[in-house]
């Protein structure tokens, strides 16, 4: 085979491969989930699809799961004192700044029952709460730093919780049915209430505004519906073809929420969309701030319309593995290239990723008035409401594909000139 033709071959597979290049990541595009912690000048901690971002003097520091031991679909969260904790298998790990890890213990009388997997982590403006199933029972646990006490425990499963500043709410479907359970944060019974769902309802997420309940339904084949549990019925406000973000409340006493992307105001029995093109993927709200996900990060939320980039994935640096325990350096530089390629396949990382491609300050670390760097822990710490999220698409990268069009007709240009050389050279 000539040279020049080979090269040809070699194009067309470049071509081939940049095209798929987004099939060949893994899963869906990566995504901000919630934000743990902001302060005036933006988010201090992102919970993402992977992992987390932590403020960094420059940028955000990814913080992978394999810090405490967890697989990439660990679940996170932030204790009112600043101390995150981590999910990996049935036990729960704390994990301050310095990345040490110290496990969760249970302060459960002996021979109550094993732990089991951990389902979910919410948290209130005073306590975090961690619901587990196992062993034929679900268990709902207060989480401190001095450990972990059983509150509650029922043998129906539990498949999803709330919480609010003095409320946990327990949502369950099944047999065709909807519960919900309504709990003081002590653990104390406060309402059960259940209602019937057609045979196509395949889930039911808990979600709070305040101390009012809402559930979320998704359907068998998609379509989500929004509504709350009454009396023996299913009251529902919003329907989406695909998917449904929120709600929280509005600074004018309505509902925000997102409907397949598209921000919604729900005033009473009127629904009314925004004209914002951005999809919104989660609603929530942290330290009276709230804030949407968007396909590049996250965004604050001002007069109920998208404003300041809260986090940028662009921003975000790889983690500080020196900080790790040698035996789990190999798993979290896995879980990060993993989410680089991700990023970096859906155009939301540059290639160079050593520091942030355009730090901006507000993103950069807060100041004291001498000028130094505030640490994290020193900051006001507070909670609202968990953000509920959807699933956001994310168009594919092309850059590759277009930078191999671009110079393919000077490559084949020059295969033709060698060619007409050869020849020359022949005679």
């Amino acid at each position: 085979m000539s040279r020049p033709r080979a090269h040809f071959i070699l194009l067309l597979l470049l071509a081939q491969l940049s095209l798929t290049s987004a099939a060949l990541a893994h899963g869906p595009p990566p995504r901000a989930v919630a934000a743990l912690d902001v302060d005036g000048r933006g988010a201090l901690t992102v919970k993402l699809s992977v992992g987390l971002a932590q403020r960094a003097e420059v940028g955000f520091r990814f913080v992978c799961p394999a810090a405490w031991g967890g697989e990439s679909s660990a679940l996170s969260e932030l204790l009112p004192s600043g101390e995150l904790i981590g999910s990996a298998g049935s036990e729960l790990y704390s994990l301050d700044r310095a990345g040490r890890v110290q496990r969760v213990t249970s302060m459960t009388a002996a021979g109550e029952g094993a732990n089991g997997a951990v389902l979910g982590l919410v948290r209130s403006s005073s306590a975090l709460f961690a619901l587990r199933s196992g062993a034929g029972k679900t268990t709902l646990e207060r989480i401190t730093s001095a450990g972990a006490v059983r509150i509650w425990e029922s043998a129906e499963p539990i498949h999803s919780v709330a919480a609010s500043d003095a409320t946990l709410q327990l949502v369950a479907i099944r047999d065709n049915t909807v519960s919900q359970i309504l709990l003081s944060l002590e653990g104390r019974e406060l309402e059960r209430l259940s209602s019937p769902a057609s045979a196509d309802v395949i889930s039911a997420q808990a979600r709070m505004i305040g101390d009012v309940p809402y559930l979320v339904l998704r359907k068998e084949g998609g379509g989500s519906v929004l509504g709350r549990v009454e009396a023996g019925s299913f009251r529902m406000h919003a329907s989406a073809a695909d998917s449904i973000a929120g709600p929280i409340a509005t600074s004018s006493g309505a509902v925000l929420l997102a409907l397949d992307g598209r921000l919604h105001t729900l005033r009473g029995e009127q629904l009314t969309a925004h004209d914002e093109s951005e999809f919104v993927s989660c609603l929530g709200s942290r330290a009276g701030r709230p804030y949407a996900c968007v396909r590049d990060g996250l965004r604050a939320l001002e007069q109920d319309q998208l404003a300041m980039s809260l986090f940028s994935f662009a921003d975000l640096i790889e983690p500080e593995l020196s900080q790790l325990p040698v035996e789990r350096r190999a798993a979290c530089e896995d879980q990060w290239l993993h989410l680089r390629f991700d990023l970096i396949a859906a155009s939301l990382l540059p290639i160079d990723t050593a520091a942030p491609s355009s730090p901006d300050a507000s993103h950069s670390a807060p100041q004291r008035e001498d000028g130094g760097t505030v640490p994290i822990a020193e900051d006001d710490r507070r909670a609202d409401d968990e953000a509920g999220c959807s699933l956001a698409s994310a168009a594919p990268d092309k850059s590759w594909l277009t930078l191999l069009l671009a110079s393919l007709p000077m490559l084949l240009w020059g295969g033709r000139c060698a060619r007409r050389r050869c020849r020359s050279d022949a005679r």
